[in-house]
């Protein structure tokens, strides 16, 4: 994650500003802190290179060897939150 206000111009299903920090972003990489590693690996000639904490990585190496596990935690994340933000 990358740590932005993004969600706090976010528009709900109304047309409205969401005007709500996303918590999830806030213990992001910030921008500057990306854009050096970023940098960093281009001039290490990297061919691949993945950005994200310990979720964000294990979820590319679960959707690389067992796609079908990752998908169905996908719809299972996707589900709740979906169904916490009908709440609000």
């Amino acid at each position: 994650m990358i740590a932005t206000n993004l969600a706090l111009h976010a528009l709900k299903a109304d047309g409205k500003e969401l005007n709500e920090e996303d918590q999830r972003n806030s213990g992001g990489l910030t921008p500057e802190a990306l854009a050096t590693k970023i940098v960093s690996a281009i001039k290490k000639k990297k061919e691949e290179v993945y950005f994200g904490g310990f979720k964000e990585m294990i979820s590319i190496y679960l959707k690389r060897f067992v796609p079908g596990i990752f998908s169905k935690i996908v719809r299972t994340v996707k589900t709740d939150r979906i169904a916490s933000q009908d709440k609000k």
